[in-house]
């Protein structure tokens, strides 16, 4: 595909701004990293073998495309038109047209991508360096497509591919193939006539890299952001500032930062920088970052979704609605809060003698609207009752088959977890990460210390207190599973639910393990308590717990003591020493009443070799 009105102005561009072998070698590292992913993908599923080789023939036009032109185009009627006399087939010309629109004329080629390759090739990626280059990362992107087809055994697409323009060619110094010297004389796909667009499409105006600052020349230390928020989780995790569930934190917003604008140096962020990342928030799916694809994807993945599922709610919202589509675009809360931690690494660069970017954040926020109806729902008592009733308490058929009718009670992290989150008013995480050491069972009143502890810390140094165990998990075998568990060397009251090579919280396997099999089980079609999309979830039962000891008249001060909060106003005078043991059981106490009628099940423990996180592979039985 020669486009003669584009290489002069590629040629300029380039060579005034980088060396040739500085290109050359940008080239070669993109061309590896991305052709080595190709494969991957590719070897990971190599029965649909067809579907990647219709997939690298759409991308390498596309590629081709964006290394032709100043900018990637755009899936308009102009170029509908112009595919439509490419001499294309229809068909092909339809599946270029549909992987132009969905990257809706950005490149996905990725900024932190992009950055990586120039660092490697020892160039600073400036925005003037990132745009210069981003036609030579397209060039790569294209061959390892054509090089990904090569391996899986189907007819080379080489030939159906328009040529790199001879200018970038000559300059990265690749042969122009026989493949592409036939098609260059063949008239069966003619050279695509260049776009109205590209001869008119003026060069982005190039931003001039600032000068550095005082702070800069005194000797401050200058860092990618990447590396930069990897030094602050090390510090603040190893002194125990921040527990590790922070990671996800910090890693979203950076992994957002980079989606935006590439891993950049820290004197080179600037107020654009970071409006280029809030510019994000809207086209992010309203939850994200649990699918495979997402994981797998990454942060353009993520978008790439967020736009495609915004197309279909724009085209037919009411359809939309009716199919439950997963919503698009962030709150106002989690918008301040990716905020709040990109400020927290700039105050740490700061106090570590690092560059410290020059923006307000402040002005990027948003003003939380308080709606009504906005706080959190409660659990329905009925329903919570409904909710710790069934086969896990009264018997299943096994191990694997809680939610199955039958003979068999486990006592294990799914029979008591919720059972503890109910009589403590506890965060999930608190009761589900326990260690045997924070349970007194054999105290003249048997308690809970909920504590940080070697494999989980609390939420604050307010959450470090002391609960009474309920008569109500007592007559159930509370203390007998205890001193059970003690018995056999554990450390953990649930072992099941630590992960040793994951980072995976507490509360998040209690919520995938024991909340939302038994919420789906009990209520496939949402609680009573379920507006439009939003249901009541784990958190809503401490709501529940709030209100039940409000509405029985139980003292602020001893109410906030038990949920780890901060008492307030003259209650915190009353309260300089923590409450005893005995003031707190009638609250404890009461809250047996929030539970069904539970019949009392000899002791089980799961099988020892279960006795551990995992669960067994294959189809599980019914």
């Amino acid at each position: 595909m020669e486009m003669q009105g584009v290489e002069a102005e590629i040629v300029e561009e380039l060579r005034t701004r980088i060396k040739p072998d500085d290109m050359r070698a940008v080239f070669r590292t993109a061309f590896e990293a991305t052709l080595d992913r190709y494969l991957v993908q590719q070897a990971a599923t190599p029965f649909r073998a067809e579907a990647h080789a219709a997939i690298n023939l759409a991308y390498a036009r596309y590629f081709t495309l964006i290394a032709s032109m100043p900018v990637p185009p755009e899936a308009d009627e102009a170029l509908r038109d112009q595919l439509a006399h490419s001499g294309l087939p229809p068909k092909d010309a339809d599946a270029l047209f549909v992987t132009v629109a969905r990257h809706r004329g950005a490149s996905p080629i990725g900024h932190n991508y992009l950055a990586s390759y120039l660092r490697s090739a020892g160039i600073k990626p400036t925005e003037e360096n990132l745009r210069a280059m981003s036609r030579v990362a397209a060039a790569a992107y294209r061959n390892a497509c054509l090089a990904a087809t090569e391996g899986l055994d189907l007819p080379n697409a080489e030939a159906n591919v328009w040529p790199l323009p001879g200018a970038l060619r000559k300059l990265l110094d690749l042969p122009c193939t026989e493949e592409e010297q036939a098609k260059a004389l063949s008239p069966e796909l003619a050279p695509m006539p260049p776009l109205p667009f590209v001869v008119s499409a003026p060069v982005p105006t190039l931003m001039a890299t600032a000068a550095p600052t005082p702070a800069q020349s005194a000797g401050k230390i200058d860092v990618t952001l990447s590396k930069l928020a990897a030094t602050c989780l090390q510090r603040k995790i190893d002194g125990r500032e921040w527990r590790e569930e922070r990671r996800r934190d910090i890693n979203a917003v950076v992994n957002l930062f980079l989606a935006a604008r590439g891993d950049l140096m820290l004197s080179e962020i600037d107020q654009q920088a970071c409006s280029a990342m809030t510019a994000l928030f809207p086209r992010l799916p309203t939850r994200y970052g649990h699918t495979r694809e997402d994981i797998e994807g990454g942060m353009h993945a993520v978008i790439e979704r967020g736009d495609a599922l915004r197309a279909l709610w724009k085209k037919d919202p009411v359809k939309a609605e009716r199919d439950l589509l997963p919503t698009v675009g962030i709150s106002d809360i989690t918008h301040n809060k990716h905020l709040t931690w990109l400020s927290t690494l700039f105050a740490f660069a700061d106090a570590n003698g690092y560059v410290t970017p020059d923006v307000d954040l402040g002005k990027l926020r948003r003003k939380v609207k308080n709606r009504k109806g906005g706080k959190r729902l409660p659990w329905a008592e009925a329903d919570l009752r409904t909710l710790i009733s069934g086969p896990v308490w009264t018997g299943c058929q096994g191990l694997w088959s809680r939610l199955a009718p039958g003979e068999a009670v486990f006592h294990d992290g799914i029979y008591w977890g919720l059972l503890l989150v109910v009589c403590t008013g506890g965060r999930s995480e608190e009761p589900a990460g326990l260690m045997l050491a924070d349970i007194f069972e054999d105290a003249p009143i048997p308690y809970i210390h909920f504590r940080d502890n070697a494999y989980r810390q609390l939420k604050n140094g307010q959450s470090d207190r002391k609960v009474p165990i309920s008569p109500a998990l007592i007559r159930l075998g509370f203390l007998d599973h205890v001193r059970a568990m003690r018995q056999l060397g554990h450390e953990l009251l649930f072992p099941e639910f630590y992960n040793p090579k994951a980072s995976m919280s507490f509360d998040h396997i209690f919520y995938d393990k024991v909340f939302e099999p038994l919420r789906n089980f009990h209520f496939p079609n949402g609680t009573s308590q379920k507006r439009g999309r939003k249901d009541v979830d784990v958190h809503s039962i401490r709501t529940r717990v709030g209100s039940f000891w409000r509405d029985r008249g139980f003292d602020p001060g001893l109410r906030q003591y038990l949920f780890g909060h901060v008492p307030d106003g003259e209650t915190a005078a009353s309260y300089e020493d923590e409450p005893g043991l005995d003031v707190l059981l009638p609250l404890v106490t009461a809250l047996g009443d929030l539970l069904p009628e539970l019949p009392v099940m000899p002791l089980r423990l799961r099988p020892s070799e279960w006795q551990k996180f995992g669960s067994i592979r294959g189809r599980r039985p019914k």
